[in-house]
């Protein structure tokens, strides 16, 4: 999905339709979950809309990948939507550009040197060998949950020692932080924006005391932006 910049208004543009003035087609956006693959069905793999206020394209198909991906510095800038941006924080690396993005990509990257990567063999085996054994005893599973599940448990195992992360309280918050990144971004305590911020917060305590508790050091002792 990217945003058509205001200079594109001269060229021809994709098929789809604008929908309501200002608001577009945001609640059908938000409201169903096939609205791009109904799109897709009906116009073919470009088409545009309106989410958001914004003028929008939607991709799909490995020669479209390829020419967004290809052509980034090019035609393309990488955004996202208010939501992301609020719950990902100002220090994401998603929200870092050029040198920034490139320096702490680079210290990222030790965590997966090969080195690195032999060391955490053993424990995505044996976790992949649980979900595996689980998964044939199911008669029916939607993926989605499972995969996002399986690749939270490994995650919560290697970086925080965390057995099982997806069925504590730190993967209940995950879950209803996920749900807020493609939301609309109104911060009421009873939206899926305003929820996800409050798990948001939950989430950066608990991950601060389990990393806290692994070098014996006190919480808020360090502080930072977040």
């Amino acid at each position: 999905m990217k945003s058509v910049s205001d200079t594109a208004t001269s060229k021809p543009l994709p098929p789809g339709q604008a929908g309501w003035p200002l608001l577009g087609e945001t609640l059908s956006f938000f409201g169903d979950a096939k609205f791009a693959l109904k799109r897709h069905e009906k116009y073919g793999d470009v088409f545009r809309t309106q989410l958001l206020g914004q003028p929008t394209v939607f991709l799909r198909g490995a020669e479209a990948n390829r020419f967004v991906l290809s052509q980034e510095n090019e035609y393309f800038a990488i955004s996202w939507p208010t939501s992301t941006k609020v719950l990902l924080g100002p220090l994401s690396l998603s929200l870092q550009t050029g040198g920034t993005h490139q320096s702490r990509r680079k210290l990222l990257a030790q965590a997966f040197l090969p080195r690195s990567l032999s060391s955490y063999i053993p424990m995505m085996l044996e976790i992949t060998r649980t979900y595996l054994k689980r998964w044939e005893s199911l008669e029916t599973l939607t993926w989605y949950p499972e995969l996002r599940n399986y690749t939270l448990d490994i995650a919560c195992k290697l970086f925080v020692g965390l057995d099982q992360g997806s069925q504590t309280e730190l993967g209940h918050e995950f879950e209803t932080w996920c749900a807020g990144l493609f939301s609309i971004p109104i911060s009421l305590p009873w939206t899926t924006f305003g929820r996800a911020q409050r798990s948001r917060k939950r989430l950066l305590a608990e991950l601060e005391r389990i990393i806290c508790d692994r070098h014996y050091i006190s919480p808020g002792r360090g502080g930072g932006q977040t």
